[in-house]
């Protein structure tokens, strides 16, 4: 049996010269050539989609869980002077944004939580840094330097008399120093056994 008229007649056209006829066991095979080919780019496909679609959910929840848990440790270290204030508003802003985002069907509700995001951080943009805080007695006074020209006058450098970790005295010094005088500056950083304090 011979190949049909019409697959003879393009074969022809595309190259100008007469094709002879294929036979149809061969047309047959090629056709199943195609077929699992197709199914095996299809299967791979779908192997793909499966991490893929994994990586792209895991992210689109990291989008959404980072700023929310931010917005959450902002409002809890915030300057609201109660701490069962800040505890209560950061609990209900956490709940209510995954609320609104995760189990709520109306689009409203996601749309306040982002509202509500940017105030967040609008209110942390306004809150002014302050250093009259509870503050550990080795960080509590910040030095200052007040330089005229080639004199500098230090206040505040810290000469404490360390009798253990914890028990110490508290001493400040006022120094000048002369700019054309210096060789050598040296920068070192005490490690206090918390990763939050350096000095």
């Amino acid at each position: 049996m011979n190949e049909p008229r019409s697959t003879r007649n393009t074969l022809n056209s595309l190259v100008g010269i007469p094709f002879p006829a294929i036979p149809s066991i061969v047309t047959a095979g090629l056709r199943s050539l195609v077929q699992i080919a197709g199914k095996a780019m299809s299967s791979f496909r779908r192997f793909l989609a499966r991490p893929f679609g994994w990586l792209i959910a895991v992210a689109g929840l990291l989008c959404l869980a980072v700023p929310l848990a931010w917005a959450t440790l902002v409002i809890y270290y915030s300057n609201l002077p109660w701490a069962g204030l800040r505890i209560g508003l950061a609990a209900a802003f956490a709940a209510f944004a995954i609320w609104a985002l995760w189990f709520s069907r109306q689009r409203r509700m996601s749309v306040l939580t982002v509202v509500l995001f940017f105030g967040v951080v609008a209110w942390w943009i306004s809150i002014r840094p302050l250093h009259d805080r509870n503050w550990r007695p080795e960080v509590a006074v910040m030095p200052r330097a007040t330089i005229d020209g080639d004199h500098v006058h230090l206040n505040g450098v810290r000469n404490f008399q360390y009798r253990s970790r914890n028990d110490f005295t508290v001493g400040y010094q006022e120094r000048d120093v002369l700019l054309s005088h210096l060789v050598a500056l040296d920068f070192y950083v005490s490690y206090r056994g918390r990763s939050d304090i350096l000095s």
